[in-house]
């Protein structure tokens, strides 16, 4: 029995009639979309094709203007437009090349030659024995030179005083000289003399002969002194002679005769041992600068040297460690302890 609804098998139809009765369908339901849309949108203008026209209107909606500086969005974004970006700006990391120019030379002002700065050496310390009125004697020092023209260091056993000026040093070692105080002080720069050593000099050579044939040259003589052998003190053929500073003291090298006699000049040796007072027997001053209580080299008494009656067949005493030998003695035990902290020092 036949049913209502009959399907019929796409098999046997053929293949040509199978394929346009396809496409009918197509455009129907085509011409039914196009239709349906047209009755939304309004009564059709013209023709309707059955293929729909997506070409884009020539009406476009106005285009945006970025602001100057900025770069359009994708709004205001034209693919036709070509988009220019600003300059940019100097920021601290660019690189600025300038042209050095000639410093212009200033004209000398009216004030004249341009002031000295030449500072004069500092004078040196003062090395005074314990005072018993200490407060007694900073106002005395303050009274003769003022408050900044000196300051003091407390030592173990002395007081270190430094002046500021040379003028402070000289009027404090005065008064230290007229009150009696014991102190040993060092020799202002400005005031050393300039030192030669004249060789193959006969130490019999009279002094007065010396300083006369050296002042014929055009220098002036503080002083001569015949060397020593530092053990024996016996007298050597040379002479140490100092003079005053002086711009030409250089040409004393310049001297070859001196009474008779052909000589050398030559800068003195720089001495590796610790210079010792022959005053008062202590260690790194001389005593040209010392006012300390005097203090045989042979029987430590307090007196000088020269004036020692002690025979020297009787044993020396050491004015700084008490032993049998005199105090000049290298081998005594405190210059020996001395030089060995000197030398780790």
């Amino acid at each position: 029995m036949d049913s209502i609804y009959s399907s019929t098998d796409d098999s046997s139809i053929p293949l040509t009639e199978r394929f346009s009765s396809k496409r009918t369908r197509k455009r129907k339901s085509a011409k039914l979309v196009s239709s349906k849309s047209a009755a939304q949108e309004g009564p059709p203008v013209g023709e309707v094709s059955d293929f729909v026209d997506i070409t884009p209107t020539t009406t476009a909606r106005p285009r945006k203007v970025a602001a100057p500086g900025k770069i359009p969005d994708d709004d205001t974004r034209d693919s036709n437009v070509a988009v220019t970006k600003p300059a940019p700006t100097p920021t601290s990391s660019t690189r600025t090349i300038t042209t050095p120019t000639a410093p212009t030379a200033s004209a000398p002002g009216p004030s004249g030659p341009p002031p000295n700065t030449t500072s004069s050496p500092k004078p040196p310390p003062i090395h005074i024995q314990e005072v018993g009125d200490f407060e007694g004697f900073c106002r005395a020092l303050d009274a003769l030179v003022g408050r900044d023209g000196f300051f003091c260091k407390a030592r173990m056993h002395e007081i270190m005083i430094t002046p500021s000026t040379p003028d402070a040093y000289r009027q404090i070692i005065k008064y230290l000289t007229e009150g009696k105080y014991a102190f040993h002080t060092y020799q202002i720069k400005t005031d050393r003399a300039y030192r030669v050593v004249f060789r193959s000099l006969h130490h019999r050579t009279p002094i007065l002969e010396i300083t006369r044939d050296v002042e014929e040259q055009g220098h002036k003589v503080r002083g001569v002194t015949n060397a020593l052998h530092p053990r024996s003190k016996m007298p050597l053929p040379l002479f140490f002679v100092d003079l005053e500073p002086a711009p030409n003291n250089s040409e004393v090298f310049n001297i070859h005769r001196i009474f008779y006699t052909e000589v050398r000049v030559e800068e003195p040796h720089k001495r590796s041992d610790i210079v010792q007072c022959t005053r008062c027997q202590q260690f790194r001053h001389t005593k040209s600068y010392c006012n300390r209580p005097p203090r045989c080299v042979r029987c430590a008494g307090e007196h000088d040297s020269s004036t020692c009656s002690k025979s020297r067949e009787t044993p020396a005493t050491c004015a700084l460690c008490g032993n049998n030998h005199p105090a000049n003695y290298r081998w005594c035990q405190v210059y020996k302890a001395l030089q060995k902290a000197t030398t780790n020092f």
